[in-house]
């Protein structure tokens, strides 16, 4: 139908399961169906890597040793405006999003002054992706029945993505670079590694996304 069209044809159950869905018309189906807790993981991942770089993106241009934060909070929004309206042009599949998010931190973990512009561009891009595919996706494999319910639960990923990501893990391990004595973490080390923790977690939502979500 429509709905597998805008996936690009690869997500999606069994129209007999869907139908089964449906007639249950219960949302407490889902938090049993393996394919809703891949899609909640993929946007915990996604969005609450786009989260963390938000909360955190003044840090990251102290700990480059520069000033002027504006530029880069308006690359994410552009990026994620952009993200938002090409998943949808584009017919993206919920793959794309962790994708695009990965390449985005690895430019990051770099640590170049010129890669930050480009990586707060993409991590933007696949943060915005994320909000779009995300209902789509939900909407194929359950059908429209209770959708309102199965959307709200869903919602639930970009708090715990933020918590995880940016509050815990984030916050830990530019804590730990902080010299003795210091209030602030200047260099490299400040966000390499979480940058790099962050890529490899959606890198590890795509290959999620590719062998379970897609499999019929």
């Amino acid at each position: 139908g429509e709905q597998g069209a805008l996936l690009a044809g690869h997500v999606g159950a069994p129209r007999k399961e869907r139908t089964k869905c449906g007639l249950l018309g219960s949302s407490m189906f889902v938090l049993r169906h393996r394919k809703f807790w891949i899609i909640f993981v993929v946007c915990v991942t996604v969005m609450g890597t786009g989260i963390t770089l938000i909360n955190n993106v003044g840090n990251v241009v102290v700990s480059l040793g520069k000033e002027g934060v504006g530029f880069y909070v308006i690359m994410i929004s552009v990026g994620s405006t952009l993200g938002r309206a090409g998943a949808g042009f584009l017919r993206l599949g919920m793959v794309w999003p962790p994708i695009i998010a990965a390449a985005a931190q690895l430019i990051l973990s770099s640590s170049s002054w010129y890669a930050l512009s480009f990586g707060c561009f993409f991590t933007g891009v696949g943060f915005g992706a994320s909000f779009t595919l995300q209902p789509c996706c939900l909407a194929e494999v359950f059908g429209t029945k209770d959708f309102g319910k199965i959307l709200g639960l869903s919602m639930f990923a970009p708090s715990v993505g933020s918590i995880l990501l940016s509050v815990v893990m984030a916050t830990f391990i530019y804590d730990i670079h902080i010299p003795p004595g210091g209030e602030v973490c200047t260099g490299p080390s400040c966000f390499r590694f979480t940058f790099l923790i962050l890529a490899a977690l959606n890198i590890a939502c795509a290959l999620l996304v590719k062998v379970f979500l897609y499999k019929k």
